[in-house]
């Protein structure tokens, strides 16, 4: 994705199954130049955008629906601004293709935390992805929202990779969640990501202090 913000940090990651894009080290004051970006979204996304009380978290909405726009128009070959996207209660945005020529399969997913937004798009299948930022992990909490098959790979790590590995699980079970449409509403502590099932379709990998992931279904 091209940017003429010198501020952001742009990744983008291609595979023959789907793209990944991060943006990392977002501005936390709205400035003229979002608003720029905001004239250019739907009513009804500025309406979403708008929602959010503080700047960091409308600045980090708006990139999420900007950059999907970007993304979705450049694969399918249309203008961002033609795309009609859904927001559906308690399910992830979803792509409405009805109108684009051949009704494409697309499928995409975007998650953001503080100064950073992931964005993930599919052509085959459906996709989630998640990112946090590593922090200190609430590892109080894992009996409420692990399978003790987790809880014990976080266990089995030291004082520096517990963290680490917490994030990694937590981010892999909300991707998993949105690939499949749930949400957190799925019994958390009854969803093994270490499950055979489930395994070979989630990566986490972590730049700088963030912990992303992603699950993809073909």
């Amino acid at each position: 994705i091209d940017t003429d913000y010198s501020y952001t940090y742009v990744m983008e990651l291609k595979t023959k199954k789907m793209k990944l894009y991060l943006i990392k080290d977002t501005k936390q004051t709205w400035t003229k130049e979002h608003d720029m970006l905001m004239s250019i979204l739907p009513i009804t996304q500025q309406q979403h955008v708008q929602t959010y009380r503080f700047d960091e978290d409308r600045i980090l909405s708006l990139y999420a629906s900007f950059l999907s726009r970007i993304a979705l128009g450049r694969l399918l070959h249309c203008k961002p601004q033609d795309l009609c996207i859904l927001r559906l209660p308690g399910r992830k945005p979803i792509l409405d293709t009805t109108a684009l020529s051949g009704n494409p399969q697309v499928d995409f997913s975007y998650s953001h935390t503080r100064n950073a937004v992931l964005l993930g798009v599919t052509e085959e299948g459906s996709i989630g992805v998640d990112i946090e930022r590593i922090q200190q992990a609430p590892l109080e909490l894992m009996e409420t929202i692990f399978h003790p098959d987790e809880i014990r790979y976080v266990e089995q790590g030291d004082a520096t990779t517990r963290p680490q590995r917490f994030f990694e699980i937590w981010t892999k079970k909300e991707a998993y969640t949105k690939c499949m449409g749930t949400g957190l509403i799925t019994e958390l502590t009854k969803l093994n990501t270490f499950d055979a099932s489930i395994f070979p379709h989630l990566y986490a990998w972590q730049v700088d202090d963030y912990m992303c992931a992603v699950c993809c279904y073909h």
